[in-house]
């Protein structure tokens, strides 16, 4: 890529072929033009369009310029390393190639295939790879529209022929359906099928079936030659392509449709006939495919990588089943002697369809364990909550997330502005109550009793002074309220335990609390555990059966450990339900824990605690919900009757 192209005639190429690549031109016209502008905008020596038959089988039938047999086994060892890559490169005596999948990571679309008469620098591999990706892109939309077109009604002569193979008898008979059956598929000339006798490679290879002839002449040169390429084919691991390549002349045009020397026809593939899925140690069938004229066999090709695979599936498990001994096969129900007498009782079809039915009632009434499922959390029985005593702030955090306390250890001081406020105001209050009072007791004292009004105020007086007694220790008693409740500022630790809390400081600092408001647990981690157990409303009446009286064992896991199933006890069942907002109604069931079994998990750990609920019918096990919902439609039903029935004027 010496030369740059502008953008314009590439996009101007690149429109053209998208164009021909929906159009009903043949693949041949297709593939030549294609090729050849791939070769033009990215000055390569040579190019071709490469096509997977079977894994690491790749075979490349139309292509512009030369390759060096070196290039193409560079090429499928690259693949074969490392099938996932975007672009493969590397270089040999003369020349560099590049390849790239048409769709990364799946061989079977198939890779184009690049070889440069210089190293390609590092530079330019970006631009190569876009370029070549974006012609990958349109010979997929070749390949779409040749694959609707072509496959609507073969897909269904293939299934056929594999339903008549399977059903063969003998490998001669089978051999012949395969070749004749998928030769108009293809548009083949000829189609040979071969196989090796022991499956050494010192033993020749022998005709089975071509298409069209019914007895074989293995004295003929032609079968001669098929056999000679059939064993060829054999030998190596990748197959034989042969093909006539056009100069565009009239006696080129004449010469493609002429036979061979070896009397076969010009365009020809052969290879190795087996499914690579069923992973055979015995590789010793070939097919020989030959094609009149190079555009019916580069029509063909696609349809290989999608026939091929299924029909060798079952030709192989075929010839499996042909090597079992006859007298054993014809045991089998797939026999046609067993298929033959099938049809001769038919009057057994009801008593075994009624004996299926039988077992099937028996087997659905058959008693089944009924279990039912609830969500636990794991928790310390003795657990207490620290609540904000007032409204105010935290003054000082004196502990931190998992610290262990002990009891009556200060754990939080709070303060309170309101009570300060309040605290203060009732001191001024009995101060000035207290000047007050002094001050009219020495008013009091310097009265004297010579007058009448003398005696009206100092009476007056005196009721003054009681009053103000009497509010000073009301605003006495509001003080020692103040106080007591100021004490509460100070937060203590009702238990021994371990502070459970998450995120503490960032949660609660700064932050304006209520009184009432959840500050954090202290847990006690020596002491008991319980699994806190959430049975749903719609179990209940089960459980209350089968567990309202005798507290038996159930058993559990944790969601961190499904794999250990442990056992508690249940200690008690409350009779409240829970209905929490944006959850279903559940009935609380504390369980008790042993200590060792807790310490396999932590606190707060979620657990799946199965409810043995005794024996049921297997069928009202799979469909409990469904008959639940029955029941109750039914019950509803049912009670509306009796209440119209009772109301009526007629009920008796």
């Amino acid at each position: 890529m010496s030369n740059v192209i502008p953008v314009e005639e590439a996009d101007r190429l690149l429109d053209e072929l998208e164009v021909l690549a929906r159009s009903n031109r043949s693949n041949e016209e297709f593939s030549e033009q294609f090729l050849d502008r791939l070769k033009f905008l990215v000055k390569a020596k040579s190019a071709a369009i490469l096509t997977l038959l079977q894994p690491d089988r790749w075979i490349a039938i139309t292509t512009c310029g030369e390759f060096s047999t070196a290039i193409l086994d560079d090429f499928r060892n690259g693949f074969e390393r490392d099938s996932n890559a975007e672009y493969l490169i590397g270089s040999d005596d003369s020349s560099t190639w590049f390849a790239i999948l048409l769709r990364s990571g799946d061989a079977v679309s198939g890779g184009l295939l690049l070889a440069f008469n210089s190293r390609l620098s590092t530079g330019a591999l970006p631009a190569l790879k876009g370029l070549t990706s974006a012609f990958g892109e349109i010979l997929s939309i070749r390949q779409h529209k040749h694959l609707e077109t072509a496959f609507g009604e073969n897909w269904n002569k293939c299934y056929a022929i594999n339903q008549q193979v399977a059903s063969c008898a003998s490998q001669r008979k089978a051999a012949v359906i395969l070749v004749n059956q998928l030769l108009p598929i293809l548009s083949a000339a000829r189609i040979t099928l071969a196989t090796q006798a022991n499956g050494l490679s010192s033993q020749r290879v022998r005709i089975l079936s071509v298409s069209g002839v019914s007895s074989i002449d293995f004295s003929s040169p032609t079968i001669k030659s098929l056999e000679s390429i059939a064993q060829q084919a054999l030998q190596q691991t990748q197959p034989i392509v042969r093909h006539a390549v056009l100069d565009g002349s009239p006696q080129a045009e004449a010469d493609q449709r002429a036979m061979s020397d070896d009397d076969t026809f010009p365009n020809l593939i052969a290879m190795r006939f087996f499914d690579p899925s069923s992973q055979a140690l015995n590789e010793k069938d070939v097919i020989v495919l030959e094609w009149s004229t190079r555009a019916e066999m580069l029509e063909a090709t696609p349809a290989l990588t999608h026939f091929l695979p299924s029909l060798c599936s079952t030709w192989q498990q075929q010839q499996r089943w042909l090597q079992i001994p006859s007298f054993i096969r014809s045991l089998t129900p797939w026999s046609p002697s067993s298929l033959a007498k099938r049809h001769t009782r038919n009057w057994m079809r009801p008593v075994v369809l009624a004996a299926i039915l039988l077992t099937a009632v028996w087997l659905l009434m058959r008693p089944y364990p009924l279990i039912l499922e609830a969500d636990a959390i794991l928790e310390p029985s003795l657990r207490r909550a620290i609540h904000a005593s007032v409204d105010g702030y935290i003054e000082e955090l004196l502990v931190e997330d998992g610290q262990a306390v002990r009891r009556g250890q200060v754990l939080v001081k709070l303060r309170s502005p309101v009570l300060d406020l309040q605290i203060e105001e009732a001191i001024g209050q009995i101060r000035a109550f207290a000047e007050k009072r002094n001050g009219l007791r020495v008013a009091l004292n310097q009265l004297t009793s010579s007058s009448t009004e003398a005696a009206a105020t100092q009476t007056r007086l005196s009721a003054d002074i009681s009053l103000l007694e009497t509010q000073e220790k009301l605003i006495a008693d509001k003080l020692e309220f103040l106080s007591n409740e100021k004490q509460k500022l100070t937060i203590e630790s009702p238990i021994d335990g371990m502070v459970a809390s998450r995120e503490l400081r960032r949660e609660l600092e700064s932050r304006p609390l209520r009184r009432g408001d959840s500050l954090f647990g202290v847990v006690d981690l020596d002491g008991d555990w319980q699994l806190v157990i959430r049975v749903a409303d719609r179990d209940t009446g089960y459980l209350l059966k089968h567990y309202g009286e005798t507290k038996r064992p159930v058993a559990f896991v944790f969601d961190s450990i499904p794999e250990q199933q442990f056992h508690c006890d249940i200690a008690h069942i409350s009779t409240i339900m829970e209905n929490s907002v944006g959850r279903e109604s559940c009935l609380p069931v504390f369980a008790t824990v042993d200590k060792e079994i807790a310490t396999k998990a932590h606190v707060g750990a979620k657990a799946r605690v199965f409810f043995d609920c005794g024996r049921q019918p297997t069928w009202f096990v799979w469909c409990r919900p469904l008959v639940e919902a029955v029941q109750k439609r039914i019950w509803l039903f049912f009670d509306r009757g009796t209440q119209s029935s009772q109301g009526s004027p007629n009920a008796k």
